[in-house]
């Protein structure tokens, strides 16, 4: 997917430079994708998203932003290109249960915690797991799901080496 829209990127910016005479990017930043365990963090990662423009002082509502899909998740507009993560199908029977629970979310800022950690993942590619998760994915390929502590790694401890004025005592 990244090297996909890696390409599509570059492709664009040149022919939209071109035929606008300009240079220089378009986008703010690279696209950033992070695995997220659904369960746990669904909720918190389409809130996240969703609220992006708010907090960004763009809108004043999520579904004011023309390029968000909380229109479609609240049922003010259906998107074929959009489907539904089972995520959103658990939070109700009914697509108007989803949409008041959707809507009820949407009303409140995200806790500055989840915030923070959703900002974290997202921005540096790690995984956002439960830790019975992480290190159940950590053991499958044998790779690190966190980043390490910063700094050299503790080696072993030294060897004990006599104090020679120790012994005269």
């Amino acid at each position: 997917m990244a090297r996909a829209l890696q390409t599509l990127g570059r492709r664009y910016v040149r022919y939209f430079n071109q035929r606008h005479g300009r240079s220089g990017t378009l986008w703010e930043g690279r696209f950033r994708t992070a695995l997220i365990e659904a369960p746990a963090f669904f909720m918190d990662a389409l809130l996240y998203v969703e609220q992006q423009p708010v907090r960004a002082g763009m809108v004043e509502h999520p579904a004011d932003f023309a390029w968000s899909s909380a229109r479609h998740h609240l049922g003010q507009e259906r998107h074929p290109l959009l489907a539904e993560h089972s995520g959103f199908w658990a939070l109700g029977n009914t697509p108007f249960e989803r949409e008041a629970v959707l809507r009820q979310a949407l009303a409140q800022p995200l806790a500055p915690a989840a915030l923070a950690r959703m900002g974290r993942h997202a921005h540096s590619g790690w995984p956002l797991l439960t830790p019975q998760a992480a290190a159940a994915l950590a053991d499958t390929l044998a790779r690190p799901m966190q980043p390490r502590p910063r700094g050299r790694p503790a080696g072993p401890k030294a060897l004990a080496v006599p104090n020679p004025t120790a012994e005269r005592a």
